[in-house]
């Protein structure tokens, strides 16, 4: 049998896992949940983990109210285009199921609360694209979806923020190898600072240690022997 992972506390949607009570027949524990609203359920932990039971179902009625008469944008199974970036963010970020999980919500990417719980207010946030060709994009690709960090913006324009981020990450993984190995040779950042700068040694009359210019340009001044 697999170690038990701990989840007391944990959140899962509109679920907190309050503790492992049981298991089914299979040996998979049961996890008692309470609901934002109350209800109290118990959920294998592989349902909560894979994003197949996020509520004890009370929220049904309150997104598709919001879904089909505030907004419209999901009326009659035709999402809009805004809607369908709103879904398919949530799900990204939430269900290890989804096939771009790993590189959003494996990644400690979420999406803030506001936006979680109401599609009326990311659109409010956003407002409609103002183009087919735009899709959301992160300024800060670490940072979360919310409200300052969330544009609507092109192909290009994500491009140049991902290989922005890119270079970012390649100078801090080039940084921590530098400090390992300076860490390894037993210097810290006091020895850099009190090293003293670098200095040339003096030119003399023959032109012995003086540096490589002065010499080329003393075997220049003779000429060809």
């Amino acid at each position: 049998m697999s170690a038990l992972i701990v989840m007391n506390g944990h959140r899962f949607g509109l679920w907190t896992v309050l503790r492992e009570n049981g298991r089914d027949r299979h040996g998979q524990a049961f996890w008692l949940c309470r609901c934002d609203c109350g209800t109290e359920k118990n959920v294998t932990g592989g349902r909560l983990r894979r994003g197949e039971s996020r509520s004890c179902g009370c929220d049904k009625p309150r997104m598709c109210a919001e879904a089909n008469i505030k907004h419209g944008d999901s009326a009659r199974g035709r999402m809009t285009a805004e809607y369908r970036t709103w879904s398919n963010m949530i799900d990204r970020c939430e269900r290890p199921g989804n096939k771009q999980y790993r590189d959003w919500g494996g990644r400690g990417i979420k999406v803030c609360q506001r936006w979680r719980e109401s599609f009326a207010a990311f659109l409010a946030d956003m407002g409609r694209k103002p183009s087919p060709e735009l899709s959301i994009d992160r300024i800060d690709n670490d940072g979360n979806y919310e409200p300052g960090n969330c544009r609507w913006a092109t192909r290009l324009v994500q491009r140049h923020n991902q290989r922005r981020e890119r270079v970012r990450q390649v100078e801090q993984r080039a940084l921590a190898v530098l400090g390992a190995i300076l860490s390894d040779a037993g210097i810290t950042a006091a020895d850099l600072a009190d090293a003293p700068p670098e200095t040339e040694p003096p030119a003399t009359s023959s032109g012995r240690g003086a540096g490589p210019r002065h010499q080329l340009g003393h075997l220049g001044a003779r000429g060809p022997a």
